[in-house]
């Protein structure tokens, strides 16, 4: 790649002495020299530090119009618009539309600078996405022993006795120093914890059935579904505070204590 400064270095120089001297003083073939002669005046427009002549405008204007709608559309309806795709609805065009695109190859050189002339990109986000269940219930399961044995983890990483590879690359705990994270972390469990979790797998659960409910009991449902009976009004209890002893006595205790009940009438 040439800038056009130098091209007019040799340029000059070929028209001082002769196309095949400059070809030998600059290290460029003969063809090149030619062909730099023929566009000095484009050469002299061009930014000095330019090397190609391109200005960046579409040799098929109309056709590149029609291919940014089509991506547009494509991604307004969540589809993905490839290169492939690209070159081959603008071929098609194309040959539908010769009088707008005379020449027109779809290139991979073409698709790319049409891209960055209109600045589009392969990476988008779509509008379709999956959709989640209706009746997911997210649920975080606290791990008691795994972020304890993190904790350790992170300890010994911080203040910690390692030991390095000749490369310096640190070695892996020892067997001993992983049983004592192990160890650390089981000891700091809730023994509550662990007796809960034997009977929540069914391991040393009752052998007369009473505890087989833990099965499927969910400790959230049964404390929300204790704390709403705890909390519900109850009309009846209320009242009962406002009668007396006497009128709760008249209540309770019947005048007549022998009478059969024969039943509803029906």
């Amino acid at each position: 790649r040439y800038e056009a400064c130098f091209k007019l270095k040799v340029i000059a120089y070929a028209q001082s002495h002769n196309n095949c001297a400059a070809s030998r003083e600059y290290g460029v073939t003969e063809k090149m020299v030619r062909d730099w002669r023929s566009k000095e005046h484009l050469l002299r427009s061009m930014p000095r530090n330019k090397c190609a002549m391109r200005r960046g405008t579409a040799h098929w204007p109309i056709l590149e119009k029609h291919a940014v709608d089509m991506v547009h559309e494509q991604r307004q309806n969540g589809y993905i618009a490839s290169r492939n795709m690209i070159r081959m609805w603008a071929l098609k065009w194309a040959k539908q539309n010769q009088e707008h695109s005379k020449d027109f190859k779809a290139t991979a050189s073409w698709c790319s600078r049409f891209m960055e002339r209109s600045n589009l990109v392969l990476r988008q986000k779509t509008k379709i996405a999956q959709k989640l269940p209706a009746d997911l219930n997210c649920k975080i399961l606290y791990n008691h022993f795994k972020d304890r044995v993190r904790e350790q983890w992170n300890k010994w990483m911080i203040s910690g006795k390692k030991s390095y590879t000749k490369g310096g690359n640190m070695r892996a705990p020892e067997l001993d120093v992983l049983c004592d994270f192990v160890i650390k972390a089981w000891n700091d469990i809730n023994v509550e914890t662990v007796i809960k979790s034997f009977k929540k797998c069914g391991i040393s659960n009752s052998m007369d059935g009473m505890e087989d409910d833990m099965l499927w009991e969910d400790e959230d449902e049964t404390e929300a579904e204790a704390t709403s009976s705890d909390l519900e009004f109850d009309p009846y209890d209320e009242a009962a505070i406002n009668v007396s002893q006497d009128v709760l006595e008249e209540l309770m205790i019947s005048d007549v204590d022998d009478v059969d009940f024969e039943g509803f009438n029906t």
